[in-house]
């Protein structure tokens, strides 16, 4: 692939290179833990190295989150990923997960949509208490308020763009 490319013509050392992928669990029609096998196993093919963060993205079903889980646990504990996390996991989904007999591991990261217009203040405060980290995917709102008066304002008082200001608020939260 191009990414995979990139990286080795890159000329920077793997170790540098953070690479994270996610299984997309709305595909799966089975058994969680064998699709979530198989689909890991194929994005390792694809980037010929291990996974530095692998997330799961907000399978549905109960039973497919914790059995999707514990083919992470074991991708995790043989070494083919050296961090697992979730996307698009609520309180709910989560205590899923940390209340299992099954499973062993707590999730690294929960990523969530997150921005100024967007507050997930319940979500945050969970996950804060179970030792989770939030990343913010869409963190700029897709690009929709960078002309908020807000915003703008802000971003003129400081003589930084509107984007900037997105991510700054971000970056402190």
């Amino acid at each position: 692939s191009s990414d995979l490319r990139a990286m080795r013509d890159s000329g920077i050392p793997r170790e540098e290179i953070w690479v994270t992928s996610k299984l997309w669990a709305l595909g799966c029609r089975g058994d969680g833990y064998a699709y979530g096998l198989k689909q890991a196993q194929e994005s390792l093919r694809k980037l010929g190295t291990h996974m530095d963060m692998y997330l799961i993205h907000s399978p549905h079903n109960p039973r497919q989150r914790i059995r999707m889980w514990l083919a992470l646990e074991e991708l995790q504990r043989k070494g083919s990923v050296m961090s697992i996390g979730v996307s698009n996991y609520g309180p709910h989904q989560l205590e899923e997960l940390l209340q299992s007999q099954e499973t062993t591991v707590v999730p690294s990261m929960n990523q969530i949509e997150v921005n100024p217009f967007l507050l997930r203040d319940d979500i945050d405060e969970y996950c804060r208490s179970k030792g989770i980290a939030i990343q913010a995917w869409a963190p700029l709102a897709k690009a929709a308020k960078l002309d908020h008066p807000v915003v703008s304002k802000i971003a003129a008082t400081h003589s930084v763009s509107s984007a900037q200001v997105m991510a700054r608020w971000s970056l402190q939260r």
